[in-house]
């Protein structure tokens, strides 16, 4: 993985605040800064999927307003995908 660097401009309380904690934490700036910014990214990768999972949920719903003990699973899963 190669590496980069990445300048901020922020308040200097803002800085030494959050210096001072990651201190008490024994942690570092860089690795906490990089971890809220995976921890950023994963929820909002999430988000990208509440699409499909709404879509998803919406064909599961239409599938099963259709009697369905008469079903295959493979025409329930027909259903599903169409």
């Amino acid at each position: 993985m190669s590496k980069t660097t990445l300048n901020l401009k922020l308040d200097t309380s803002l800085k030494e605040d959050f210096a001072e904690r990651c201190r008490r934490e024994g942690r570092s700036v860089s690795l906490v800064l990089r971890e809220l910014m995976k921890n950023y990214l994963d929820r909002n990768n999430n988000a990208m999927t509440d699409d499909y999972d709404e879509e998803f949920y919406a064909k599961i719903d239409k599938a099963l307003q259709s009697p369905i003990s008469d079903m295959t699973e493979e025409e329930l899963f027909t259903r599903l995908r169409g």
